[in-house]
């Protein structure tokens, strides 16, 4: 592309300088932005500098002028019938740098300043849409969701937990990007057979993933297709937007769960937690799954923690709660996409954040 002429004027008023670019040959032009430059006092050297770097950057407009009081770092869009111009105001500080809505820029850094440009309208494009959990619009999160509450299929023989990732990760329908350090992780580990309950597709990976130290989050990158992003879980959750183990519900306890809820005699003695769950478990009606991640943390072994309770009558839950408090857990009840309830067995803190709706 050829550099268009550069028409400058320069206009001396007050102590300040005004400097006027203009680019009259809008063929020239491929990005539909116009940008103003507002030049703080002490930064005259580096308007001309700059007026050169930005008739560089393929824009419609370049103007630069003297600072008022009320100018601003923004930008504004101009839509029409046809075409969508983008306003950009920015400011040229005393260190000669040019401060933009998306950083700032020294006049050394052309390339990167080219590359804002050119994202610029993809960005503002994407913004102007309203979004949800993930950066999502309802659309998208709809579509997730779906594809989450479908049943899961899990393999009748021992697998590697890659293999078994892979298989999960199919059922989505769902491009999934999983870094190859954790591909190799999961691959190096010897098969074993698959104890996860049967959920929905979702909570059943969301699962699988914890125990090994890893979450998950769709997203949709500029430009790109939705996808499953996998990672590894830091040890602080509590600001982190990850896909959860089940949700919390609007109905209460004995609507999800009435077997919970029934009375029985309860008398535990020479057992250990993970005997007496196996022994409760028919009894409350729902699975109850364990945290690994958190036990494993913990350094909590279900085998060998001895459960003792004296013979009473009380609640299936309450009976399960007495014994998860011996062991330092709590039990937190959850449903999966599709509104089963299951008892999620944890101990909470910031790596183990609690339900959301």
């Amino acid at each position: 592309m050829r550099t268009p002429n550069l028409k400058l004027h320069f206009w001396y008023a007050q102590r300040t300088l005004l400097l006027l670019l203009a680019l009259p040959c809008p063929v020239l032009a491929a990005l539909p932005i116009e940008i103003e430059v507002v030049a703080d006092p002490g930064s005259g050297p580096q308007m001309q500098r700059w007026a050169k770097v930005l008739g560089e950057c393929d824009l419609a407009r370049v103007r630069i002028r003297g600072a008022r009081g009320t100018d601003q770092v923004g930008i504004r869009t101009e839509e029409t019938e046809r075409t969508i111009r983008y306003h950009v105001t920015a400011v040229l500080d005393s260190r000669g740098r040019l401060v933009l809505p998306g950083g700032k820029f020294t006049d050394h850094q052309t390339v990167a300043l080219k590359q804002f440009f050119q994202e610029l309208p993809l960005e503002q494009k994407h913004n102007s849409v309203d979004r949800g959990r993930f950066g999502l619009t309802a659309a998208q999160f709809e579509r997730v969701f779906n594809a989450f509450s479908n049943p899961v299929s899990l393999p009748k023989e021992e697998v590697s937990p890659g293999a078994l990732l892979s298989s999960l990760a199919k059922q989505t329908r769902l491009s999934v990007e999983v870094p190859n350090n954790i591909k190799w992780q999961l691959d190096d580990k010897s098969p074993e057979a698959v104890s996860l309950p049967e959920l929905s597709l979702g909570t059943t990976l969301a699962i699988f993933l914890r125990e090994h130290s890893l979450g998950m989050a769709p997203e949709q990158p500029r430009g790109g297709e939705l996808q499953l992003r996998i990672f590894e879980l830091p040890a602080d959750q509590r600001a982190l937007e990850h896909w959860p183990v089940g949700w919390k519900s609007d109905a209460i306890g004995k609507q999800l769960a009435p077997n919970m809820y029934r009375s029985t005699a309860i008398e535990i003695n020479g057992f250990q937690l993970e005997e007496t769950l196996q022994a409760l478990g028919p009894h409350a009606g729902i699975p109850l799954v364990y945290d690994r991640y958190v036990l494993a943390r913990r350094k909590i072994v279900p085998e060998k923690i001895p459960i003792k309770i004296d013979r009473k009558e009380m609640l299936i839950r309450r009976g399960i709660d007495l014994v998860l408090r011996q062991a330092r857990l709590t039990g937190d009840m959850r449903v999966d996409e599709n509104g089963v309830p299951f008892y999620w067995i944890t101990q909470f803190g910031s790596d183990s954040p609690r339900a959301s709706k």
